[in-house]
């Protein structure tokens, strides 16, 4: 499955198992935690509408903060659009530009002692921090590898081989035999 930013006057992030669609296609996702983790954490952030019509009333999202209801003229099309492309900067990988984005934004909000705003952004800033570090965990790579770890214990050895592709763990083999001289000529 992919996260798509569809082509609407107001776009929403939606999940889309079509790779054919005429939307902005990010992905595909081999997890689906992942994919729905993230999915919620755009969403959160940038407040973007989930709505699949757009309501003639404010919604409850508004109301909870969540959403920043273009729906009701509450945001002009450029400032949602400006979220909007943020989003794409995260899913495309970008958080570090991203952030050096918003803390430019951030000082001149300051400067112009709009403290309100800055604050805005300043959480912003922490949720994509947050973000950025559980990224930088996952292994991005464009080959397949395996990788083999051992322990020794007892009189036991333990093996395990991990199967990745393209940097997605996609196997895991668990091993035990006797500890014993030349266990690894055998």
């Amino acid at each position: 499955s992919y996260l798509e930013i569809t082509k609407e006057e107001f776009p929403r992030l939606i999940v889309s198992r079509n790779k054919n669609s005429k939307g902005d296609l990010f992905g595909p996702f081999t997890s689906s935690k992942k994919r729905d983790d993230l999915f919620y954490l755009i969403n959160k952030i940038f407040k973007l509408r989930t709505c699949k019509k757009l309501p003639k009333k404010v919604c409850l999202r508004y109301s909870l903060g969540l959403c920043i209801a273009p729906c009701i003229n509450n945001k002009s099309n450029e400032e949602y659009l400006l979220n909007i492309n943020s989003a794409k900067m995260v899913l495309s990988g970008k958080i570090k530009e991203l952030i050096e984005e918003l803390n430019k934004k951030m000082r001149e909000f300051s400067k112009n002692k709009n403290f309100e705003n800055a604050l805005k952004i300043r959480e912003q800033i922490s949720s994509l921090k947050f973000l950025e570090e559980r990224q930088n965990v996952e292994r991005k790579k464009t080959y397949d590898e395996n990788v083999i770890c051992y322990k020794l214990r007892e009189e036991k050895l333990y093996i395990l081989i991990f199967g990745i592709s393209r940097g997605v763990l996609d196997s895991k083999n668990e091993f035990v035999f006797e500890n014993k001289k030349g266990a690894f000529e055998e």
